[in-house]
């Protein structure tokens, strides 16, 4: 009786207990699917926005790849002179690449010299900065409704190209290089190069000519029927580096006892060494000198009909502060050393002699050079019919040139020694 009054007590407590735990699972059921919901919702967010940086990543990477091209196709224009606003051919090249300059927001500036970076200020270097807007979806949740992407390239110009044989190294001067009075730079394969900055770097006048490229950092003036006839043509353009810029001076031996002057139809024969009291040759007087390098204090002059051979491998080095003349129906016939520290240099002063000098070539003498004039920091004035090359291969590198005759200067230059004037004219990217 006692245990059937427990049973019925405690059946009734049973039975609400199980209510009791299917209404508080059916009340978790329902939480779990709320929070399930919104965790759903977080999770296709972040896949939209996943799914739109990888796009705009993608933009980004399709952008820069434009701006390389552009900044690679501006400096190899530049650099060849061809379209002559470089800043077109950057923008036809970023246009090709999908983002046209002005269509559908995209902007592509092209800066020369770049205005941020490691080459900012170079004027060697052209920067290319494309923006385009992109618009997004999910990011308008964030009230974003478009993002900006851009990408920034850098590129460097290499050397103009073309073959050039003269250069004038003057970073400024105003006619750095003067072509004038029915002068003519013959050779269609034989550029001018003008290092100077002025508006007016290069003057041509007075029925002169130049045949082959021309390439001046600052610009040209013609004049009096004044002619540049080659291609390309390239005003504003990145200077040509010096090709010997690293040649240094040997060291200079003992002054040598032999003498330097002959004169009267005197024949001499000389061998290589230091010169302390200069070489003078005149009145029909002949020198052959031997291979090697002469270097010459005091003077080098050649006048009056004499003659000066040196043909199998010399250097003449203008060691004094004084102008050399080579003058009045001379002739100097001289062949550059093909290996060597003067590889290449026929003739030349050190980077360190007196700007205010001026070798002269003068009066019907007839000069001809297998190798390099070389007067990096002084000037040169050929006029009065001298001729000057008349070989395979000629180089005239110098700080100032007044040329008033004709220059026929040829540049097949294999196995001569000598370095190339503009050496390798490929751009490159560089940031």
């Amino acid at each position: 009786m006692f245990l059937q009054t427990v049973q019925d007590l405690v059946k009734p407590m049973h039975d609400h207990s199980s209510v009791v735990s299917a209404e508080l699972l059916r009340r978790q059921k329902g939480s779990v699917a709320v929070l399930f919901a919104i965790l759903f919702v977080v999770v296709i967010g972040f896949v939209a926005l996943g799914t739109e940086a990888a796009f705009l990543f993608a933009k980004h990477r399709q952008m820069q790849t434009a701006a390389d091209s552009a900044a690679y196709g501006g400096a190899v224009a530049m650099g060849a002179g061809y379209p002559s606003d470089f800043t077109l051919e950057a923008q036809a090249a970023a246009s090709e690449a999908g983002f046209a300059n002005t269509v559908d927001g995209a902007e592509v500036v092209v800066n020369r010299p770049p205005l941020s970076g490691s080459h900012a200020g170079d004027v060697n270097a052209i920067e290319v900065i494309i923006t385009q807007p992109q618009k997004v979806g999910f990011m308008r949740l964030y009230n974003v409704a478009s993002v900006d992407v851009s990408a920034r390239a850098v590129a460097v110009v290499g050397s103009p190209g073309g073959v050039y044989c003269l250069l004038v190294l003057d970073p400024t001067a105003y006619s750095a290089a003067t072509v004038t009075n029915n002068a003519k730079v013959a050779n269609p394969e034989c550029g001018v190069g003008v290092n100077s900055s002025s508006s007016a770097g290069l003057t041509v006048r007075n029925n002169a000519e130049i045949n082959g490229p021309v390439s001046v950092v600052g610009g040209w003036r013609l004049s009096n029927n004044a002619k540049l006839n080659g291609s390309p043509l390239l005003s504003n353009a990145p200077p040509i580096d010096d090709p010997y810029a690293d040649l240094s001076l040997q060291p200079i031996p003992p002054c040598t006892s032999q003498s330097g002057f002959a004169q009267n139809n005197k024949t001499v024969h000389l061998t290589a060494g230091h010169f302390c009291n200069g070489l003078y040759f005149r009145n029909g007087a002949t020198a052959h000198l031997g291979a090697g390098v002469y270097y010459i204090d005091d003077r080098f002059q050649i006048d009056s009909n004499s003659r000066v051979y040196a043909t199998s491998g010399t250097t003449l080095v203008i060691n004094g502060d004084y102008d050399f003349r080579i003058r009045n129906n001379s002739v100097l016939e001289i062949t550059a050393p093909s290996t060597g520290p003067y590889a290449g240099i026929a003739m030349m002063s050190p980077r360190t002699a007196s700007p205010s000098r001026e070798h002269r070539f003068d009066s019907n003498s007839i000069v001809k050079v297998e190798g390099a004039l070389y007067f990096p920091n002084q000037g040169v004035y050929i006029r009065n019919n001298t001729v000057i090359g008349d070989t395979d291969c000629t180089q005239i590198i110098v700080r100032t040139i007044k040329l008033y005759n004709n220059l026929d200067l040829d540049t097949d230059c294999d196995g001569v020694g000598i370095t190339p004037i503009g050496g390798d004219n490929s751009s490159e990217l560089v940031e």
